[in-house]
Formats: C-alpha cells, structure tokens, sequence
C-alpha cells in the first residue's frame, strides 16, 4: 500500500553462437548465472537449448546430458568432484523408454560411482486410462513399491525389507482419494503393518461446497492401551468404520475465503481465528495474515492473541495474555498480558526488523514495562551483521556481530556477549571445514564426496585430537573411532534405526578380549520393541497408535503398563508391583491430579494442582500442604509460599531479576537475602547473602578466563582474599587446581598403550602438592581398570585392578597390598555377582583365602532389597508398602551356632509412615518398645518419643533453622541466629529462667567461626583460620593450640 519496493530482481539475457545466457540480480545482491548451449540431435536439424551450468552465490553446478537420449540430464556435477548421474531406460520398444533406470553417486571417499536407487516400472499409469507401479530398490536390496491409481494420485506405498537376501514386507500406506469432481481429495490414509493388518487410520471430512476444506479429522486405533477391537475398513470406500475402535476427533470451520476460522478438539478446546482486511479498488479483501486467536473453553476465552500490522502489511505488534474479552482493550480478568513491538526498517532494505522490544504489562502502575530491547544492522545481503541488546532499564548492555562471507554469504564470524569470537571457513559445498572458538581452539573438518562429514581434528598450541566416522550407503553411521583410535561400531535397519552397537576392544574378568553388543528390535512403524544388554537380557515394549509405550516387559517376566486418554494425555501407569497412578488434566493438557492407588485399590497418595491459563499457580500434596506460586506479569516467578492444611504459612521466598532477565536476587522469609552479579550470559561472577539491613554474611565471586580456559573462585576467609583457580584443556578436562597457598595439584591425560589389547585408551596421572602420583588407566569404554599410587620416591604404595562384565557391571577387583613401598606382601581378590537388573546378588571378599567372606543378596520387584545373607548365613529380611518405604526389617537366624556370642542379638523393627512417606513409628518386636515421631509440614522434626517414653520436641524457623528444642522436664533450648549463623544457645529451666548461654561472636564471611563466648563467663575461643579454610590457632584463657598442615590438608604438626 505505500508503493515501496521491498525487493527485486533483474534479469539480463544474451545470446551467441553457442548458446543464451539469464543472468539474474536480486536487491539482496545475490546474483545467478544460467548457461545453456544449442544442441543438435543426430540426423536433425532443430536446436534444443540445454542448460549447462548454473553460478551463483551459494553453489556452482553444471550439467551433462546423453546426447544420444534427446539430451537428457546425465549428469549433476558440484564443486570438489561432487557427482550426481543419471540413467535412463534405452529401448523404445519399451513403455519405460527414457524413464530414469538408475541413480548414482559417489559413496564415501571412492571416486568410482555407485547406484544408489534402482527404478523398475512394473505398470505405466496413464490420466483417466490405467494404474501405475513403480519400485525403487536401495544399496542394501530393501525395496519400496509404489502404486498410482488412473487419476496418478498415490495409492499406496509398500516397504520391503532385505534380511539375509529374502525380501519381507516391513509395513505399507494406502491413500484414499474421492471420485469425479473430488479427485484431489484426500479421505483416507490407512497404516498397515508386516502381516497387512491395519494398525492406524486417519479419515478426512470435507465441506459440502467441494472446496476442498477439510471440516472434521479422525484418527482411529489403539490410542488408551486398552482398545480390544480392531480397525475394519468398509467394503466400498475403504475407509474405517465406527465398530467401537477409539477414534480422536478434531473438527475445523473456515471463512469464505478457505482460511481456517475456528478448530475444535476432542476435549472441547477450541481455537479461533480471524483476519486482516485490506481495501483494494474500495473492496475489502481478506488477508492470509491473522488478526486474532482466541483460545476457548467452554464458551471462556482462556488465550488471546492481538495481531497488529503497518500499512504494509508487515507485524508490528504482537499481544499475549490471558484475558476473557475479544476486544483488546478490555482488560476483564489478565492477570499477565506479554507484548512484542517490531519496528520496520525505514530504509533499504526495507522491511526488516528494525528495532525488536518485549514488554510486559505492569498491573499494579497501570502500565507497559520494558523486558528487552534489540537494534538490528544489516548487510546488503539481508544478513544480520549488528546485534545491539538492551536490557529492561533501556541501558545498552552488549553487541553481538556477524560477518559473511562474500560470496556464499556463509557465517564466517561471529561475538557473543562477552565479545568473545569465533571464526568459520567453509568449503565449496558450503560443509564447515574450519572453526577457532573463543578459547583460541581449532577445529578442521574433512568430509567425503557425498559431504558426510569423515573426521573432525581439534588443535591446540600444544595437542591435536583426531576423530573418524564412517557410513554405510544409506548415509548411516556405521563406525566412530574417538581420540585413541577405538572403534564403536553400528549396525542399522531399513529405517535407519540402530540395531546393533559393538564396542571398542575390551577386557573380561577371565582375561579375555571381547566386545559388548546393545542389540535392539524395531516394529513395522520404527519404534524399539526389544532393547537387549551385552549380557543377554531383553526388554520388550508395546506401543499405541501415538508411539507411545503401553506394555514393558522385562527380563523377569513382571512388566509396566500404560494407558492413555483419546488425546494422548497418559491416564494411568502400573509399576511392576501393582501400584497404579492416575492422572486427571485440564484442557490445556496439564496435570490437575496425581493419584497413587495400592494394588488393593487403597488410595496411597494424592497431588492436586492449580493453573491459571499460563501458569502452575499451586500445588498441594498427599498432607494437603500447599505451595502457592506467584507471578509477575511477564509470567516469571516472583514468589513461593508454603501453606499447612490450616493455612499457616511454613515457608516464603522472593525472586528478583536483572535488566537481562537473569535471577539476581531471592528474599527468603523475610530474613535472608541472597545477591548473584552475573555476566552477560548468565553466569553467577559474584553472590553474596546478606540479612534484610544489607550486612554482608557471605561472598564469594567468581573470574573466567576463557582464553586461558580458567575459573578463578575467590572466597573471604578471616578478612583475607582467598582465591582458588582451576585450569582446564582443549577438550575441557581439569588440568591444574592452585589453592589460595599457592599448592598445586595437576591432572595429566596420556594416551596410554594398552599392549594386551593393542589399543591407546585414556590414563591420568593425579600429582598433589607432595608430589605423590594416582595413576589411573580406563579401558576403551571409560571404565576404570587400574589404579596405582606412587610415593615422591617414584614407589609403588598400592595398586588395585578392576574387571567388568559386558554391561559395565565391576565384576572383579584384585588390590595389592603393599607392606613397604615397592614390597608387595599379598594380593586380595574381590568378586561380585549380579542378576539380569544389575544387581548385587553376591560380594564374594577375600576369595579363595582363609577369611573369605560370602554376602547374598535378594530383591523384591522395583530393585527393593528382600534379604541379605550374611556370611555366617543369618538373614536381615526387609518387608515394604506398595510406595517403596521399608516396613519391617528383622533377621532370621539360621545357623545358630553363629549366635551363642553375646555381641549378636535379633532385630525385628517395624515402620509406620504418615502420608508423606516419612517414618512416625517404629516398634521394636523384640524389646516390644516404641518409637514416635511428628513432622512439620516442611519435613523438619517437631517431637520425638523415644523408646523410653521420654519426649523432645522441636521448633524452626521459616527457613528451617531450630529455633528450641525441649527436653523431657519442660526445660528447653533456645537458639539465636542472625539471618544466617547460629549466634546463641540458651539453655533455660521449666520456667523458662536462663540457667547459661553460648554465644558465637564472629563470623567470616565464608561462615568459619571466628570467636564465641563460653558459658558462665568462662571467656572467650578466638580461631585463626587460614586461606584454605583450615584452623590454625585456637586460643583461650586456658590454652593456646597451634595446628599446622601439610600441603594436602593433613594435620602435620599440634603445638600446645
């Protein structure tokens, strides 16, 4: 409507001997050459124009064709001997004749090319007079067939899977399109699986003016989990019948101009939509641009959403909030109303975001509030080369840059917050072939011919790491070999899906070379039916039409199960034991209960939950505690309440937040507040806690060096800057720790060579300040296999080694025991057995030694112990509920003549729980005694009664800290803090008279203690604490201590 041009192109055309020339130039600066070249068939005269390059500023291409095929494309040739060929059917006899026979390509790094798809053309469709098939056959023999009714619409595709040279049908689609004047119409999509059996069907209704809209979809199939009956498809129209198969509905209205106006679920949530008109010639014309949605429940709008543009009919302005009115203005129950203001560029290139701002809507000052502010540059590409951020004071924070190359216009460098940069290079064909991040590092990238990337090489001034991956003809990777030169290995089914992985070499308990195999099992549609460990032990999953699990069964025969709601929500789940949870949601599919039923369909447990339309707005639990959550109008979190069953608050805490949007402080009850500085990316590089009148309690900043790959922690201890730095590598492993002494301790990484198997694997060597060496080697897959200390004299002091099964379990230790340095006096073996859960079944200690020990283990469904076996063959036995707690624990005394000591008795002890599955009882079988506890809602201890009838109870603060604690005879103490430290105990009689008290005087603000008072004015303890936290001095009317440490924190030294 303002007549300006946003963009354009131009294009030239030129003509001689050979051939014409396009050249075409966009506003943008992006410019496309097209050659073609005159061609003369064999024994014609005519010249066919054939195009055979084509330059431009992304990618070159040319072109070459069978001249004796009427010219046609041969081949497709890109940059770096990128090559893409063509065959055709020869015989003009044939129906097929210049039908494409073949597809070609290079294949990894082979310069010969390979086909990739065969093309076989079983039947011709031709329109209103035949049906049509055709078949692509892959590299690996896998088939997919295609069937074309008269009308050359898709009929049906079938999918056939090559295993061991027999070809399987894997699963099949078919499409149902309408007759005569609704041709196009698509009605039906139906999903079969492997034996034909229809799984999953989607049936479209249309409108009757044959518009082609489609006013109500149907899904059908087994949805909850539990549907018993099959699809049936009607004899006529092939589509689904309503036999009692679960079916989710979802119906649509439209405007006259086919925009969709209204979509309903079947939950009865509704959407609806209208449009921007404009005026042309004096006529309104509906826009394809949206100018409300309003989404609705039960005739209540819950959502809206304002559109608003500028008279070019570009957004400006975009509203959210929860309001019940469709006119924007009308501010009927918000509660949180987000805005996002766009400003067009006013200059070229036109249209563009300007200036981006997020503001929310401030109820309490009647006003818009600024959150962000973005001003954007641009190249004479479109491209964004300035990001200029601003926070919600309106104060510049930071640029963010881009530069592009000039030719593909790729991402060849960019800062982020912190101004840090990053550079990229890029080959040809546009792969990533170069990147140097902020930290100084390299990384190259080599890729194939069909561009799969092949090996990445991380550099440094000091190390270079190389990684390798291979591919398989279908561009699956089939081998990865990491940074030591192992290999995992994968395997892959017709979909792509993994179906087996091999490790690198490793080692068994027996000394063996292996390799640990993850095999798994996928159904006709893709999904994991059967996940199976190294060792053999299988799990099996059932699916829905969702893809989504609905059957677990594992390796013990027990299972899960679930069951869903027609709209996918999960409604139910049974754990192995039995135990049900249910779930209720509202219309926005979120949690409104949380129900945990026994297997006797005893209620166990139950959560409620409370939203506004954005929002989680409270949540109550099983003891009808209630968290209640509080938002501003941006829907961030400004406040969390905890509420007892009688509403007494228990618990409150504030959160504040900087101009970028960062958490950056939090009130907690009023009394302890707690400050973060952050970066421009978030990271915390000051906190501090303080009390409500700004006196700092605790500090701590924090320093990152990432050119130097470093973080700095500086602590204040006794008045004195402590300061600890950590160093990291390339790859972003710990390398050195320097302590506030100036004690160092470095980590080394080698690639150790592992002779037996004949492979490098990862070894660290640990150094502390006293030159001592931990030496630990991995295997290929991570795990630890030894691990060996070294004193400062270069002697062995000790050296276990460990031994694994196939699924990562420790089956094996053997540690040498060394009774001088380098003077081994034994060897101790260690093993552990486990079941098909990886789970302890047996600790066998010492083994075949005099003092073997043998401990049993066995478990209960949900990895809950059932019985321990000690080695003198008596029994501790565990009992529990269907939530998981432990109700008795007692022993069985089997061999009682392990019992005639006097130092073993029976246990027998039972447990009650109240319903936040916290212990309020346990008896005592054996002593027939009784424990009792109570709890505050928060889960602090209030009052405990022992088993000899004595009583304590307790009282907190409202951020947890014990405030009293009362004794049997009614006295009591009382404790004192500031907002953070403990700063009095008073110890006081039944009458509350002050019988003496303790004060803790000073502390630093890394919370040591400095001073305290004694009772009775017994005098003062004053501490020296030095730069690593330890103390030093301890100094009273009545002595003096001294206490010195070595480099690794070890009193070396106590001077009275």
């Amino acid at each position: 409507p303002s007549g300006r041009i946003f963009s354009w192109i131009r294009l030239n055309e030129s003509y001689n001997d050979q051939g014409k020339k396009i050249h075409i130039r966009t506003s943008s600066g992006k410019n496309i050459e097209y050659g073609y070249r005159n061609e003369k068939k064999k024994k014609e005269n005519n010249n066919n124009s054939v195009l055979r390059y084509k330059k431009s500023n992304h990618l070159n291409e040319t072109f070459q064709y069978h001249e004796d095929k009427d010219f046609l494309l041969k081949r497709c040739i890109y940059p770096k001997n990128r090559i893409f060929h063509i065959n055709y059917y020869p015989n003009k006899k044939e129906k097929n004749f210049k039908r494409i026979s073949e597809l070609k390509s290079h294949i990894g790094k082979s310069q010969d090319l390979k086909t990739i798809y065969k093309i076989n053309y079983e039947k011709i469709a031709k329109l209103n007079k035949s049906d049509g098939q055709t078949s692509i056959l892959d590299t690996k023999g896998n088939e997919t067939k295609f069937y074309f009714n008269k009308n050359l619409k898709l009929e049906k595709v079938e999918k056939y899977e090559n295993k061991n040279n027999q070809i399987q049908l894997k699963n099949f689609e078919r499409f149902i399109w309408g007759e005569a004047n609704q041709k196009g119409f698509l009605f039906g999509k139906i999903y079969y699986d492997e034996n034909r059996k229809p799984i999953k069907a989607i049936k479209n209704t249309y409108d009757t003016q044959n518009k082609g809209n489609i006013v109500k979809k149907v899904i059908y199939g087994n949805i909850s989990g539990k549907c018993n009956s099959s699809i049936e498809l009607d004899i006529n129209t092939g589509l689904p019948r309503d036999n009692g198969i679960e079916a989710y509905e979802t119906t649509y209205s439209y405007t006259n101009t086919n925009l969709i106006k209204s979509e309903t679920d079947l939950n009865g949530l509704k959407t609806e939509y209208t449009y921007l008109f404009n005026k042309i010639d004096g006529k309104d014309f509906e826009t394809t641009l949206p100018l409300t949605k309003f989404v609705i429940f039960n005739g209540e709008i819950n959502q809206r959403y304002f559109y608003t543009y500028n008279n070019d009919n570009i957004l400006i302005e975009e509203i959210e909030d929860n309001g019940t009115s469709n006119q924007k203005n009308d501010f009927k129950n918000v509660t949180q109303r987000l805005i996002k203001k766009i400003k067009p560029r006013e200059v070229e290139p036109y249209g563009l975001i300007d200036i981006f701002e997020e503001y929310y809507f401030d109820f309490d000052r009647n006003q818009e509030k600024l959150l962000k502010k973005e001003i954007y540059e641009y190249s004479k590409s479109c491209k964004v080369t300035k990001k200029h951020v601003y926070g919600s004071d309106n104060k510049w924070k930071y640029t963010i840059t881009y530069e592009y190359d000039r030719i593909s216009d790729n991402l060849i460098f960019e800062t982020d917050p912190l101004n840090r940069h990053i550079q990229y290079q890029y080959d040809e064909n546009n792969n990533k072939i170069y990147e140097k991040d902020f930290k100084g590092n390299e990384t190259y990238f080599e890729y194939d011919l069909c561009n799969r990337l092949i090996s990445k090489t991380i550099k440094s001034e000091e190390e270079k790491y190389f990684e390798e991956y291979e591919y398989d003809s279908k561009h699956n990777k089939v081998l990865k070999r990491d940074i030591y030169g192992n290999e995992k290995r994968y395997e892959h089914d017709i979909f792509g899906n993994i179906t087996k992985k091999t490790s690198p070499k490793i080692e068994d308990p027996d000394g063996n070379v292996v390799f640990a195999t993850k095999s798994y099992k996928y159904d006709s549609f893709g999904r994991q039916t059967e996940k199976t460990d190294p060792n053999k032990n299988t799990i099996k999953t059932k699916y829905n039409i969702l893809n989504k699990p609905i059957h677990i069964l594992y390796p013990d025969n027990t299972f899960e199960e679930y069951e869903y709601f027609l709209d996918g929500c999960l409604k139910s789940h049974v754990n192995r034991v039995k135990t049900k949870t249910e779930y209720q949601y509202d219309h926005f599919q979120r949690v409104l209960s949380k129900k945990i039923i026994s297997s006797k369909d005893i209620l166990l447990s139950e959560e409620l939950f409370e939203y506004d339309s954005f929002n989680l707005i409270s949540k109550t639990d099983s003891d009808n505690r209630t968290m209640v959550y509080t938002y501003d109008g941006a829907g961030r979190k400004i406040k969390e309440e905890i509420f007892s069953k009688d509403q007494k608050l228990l618990f409150k805490k504030e959160f504040f937040y900087d101009s970028l949007g960062f958490l950056c402080k939090s009130v907690e009850a009023d009394i302890l507040v707690t400050i973060n500085l952050r970066d421009n990316v978030g990271r915390v590089i000051k906190e501090t806690h303080e009390d409500l009148d700004s006196n700092q309690l605790r500090k701590i900043k924090y320093q990152y060096n990432d050119k130097k790959n470093e973080t700095t922690a500086t602590s204040y201890i006794s008045g004195k800057k402590s300061k600890e730095i950590k160093t990291f590598d390339m790859l972003d492993r710990l390398i050195k720790i320097e302590d506030a002494t100036a004690n160092v301790t470095t980590y080394e990484y080698h690639r150790y060579f592992d002779p037996k198997l004949k492979q490098k694997v990862n070894q660290i060597i640990t150094i502390n300040p006293l030159n001592q060496k931990i030496i630990t080697t991995y295997d290929a897959i991570g795990r630890v296999k030894t691990i060996e200390h070294i004193s400062p004299e270069e002697k062995r002091v000790s050296f276990e080694e460990k031994y694994y099964d196939l699924n990562g379990n420790l089956k094996k230790q053997v540690s040498s025991i060394y009774s001088a340095p380098n003077t081994l006096s034994k060897k101790v073996n260690t093993l552990w057995n486990y079941d098909n859960f990886n789970r302890v079944i047996a600790i066998i200690e010492a083994q075949q030694s005099a003092t073997e020990k043998i401990t049993r283990y066995e478990y209960l469904d949900l990895n809950l112990m059932k019985k321990a076996i000690k080695p003198d063959g008596n029994e501790i036995i565990y009992e529990y509920d269907e939530l998981g707690n432990t109700q008795r624990i007692y022993s069985n005394i089997t061999n009682p003549e392990n019992y005639l000591d006097s130092s073993v008795s029976d246990i027998d002890y039972q447990f009650t729980y109240n319903k936040l599955n916290q212990p309020i009882k346990a008896f005592d079988n054996i002593n027939a005694t009784t424990t009792f506890r109570e709890y505050d809602p928060l889960g602090h201890l209030i009052q405990e009664e022992l088993a000899n009838g004595l009583i304590i109870k307790n009282e907190y603060n409202l951020i947890g800290n014990k405030i009293t604690t009362a004794f049997p005879d009614n006295s009591y103490v009382k404790y004192t803090y500031d907002s953070l430290n403990l700063k009095k105990i008073t110890r006081k009689d039944p009458k509350g008279k002050p019988l003496y008290e303790h004060n803790f005087l000073e502390y630093d603000l890394s919370g040591n203690l400095i001073k305290e008072k004694l009772i009775d004015n017994a005098g003062f303890i004053d501490y020296e604490i030095d730069l690593l936290g330890q103390t030093t001095s301890i100094k009273t009317d009545y002595h003096t201590q001294k206490i010195t440490f070595d480099e690794i924190g070890r009193i070396s030294k106590i001077n009275y």
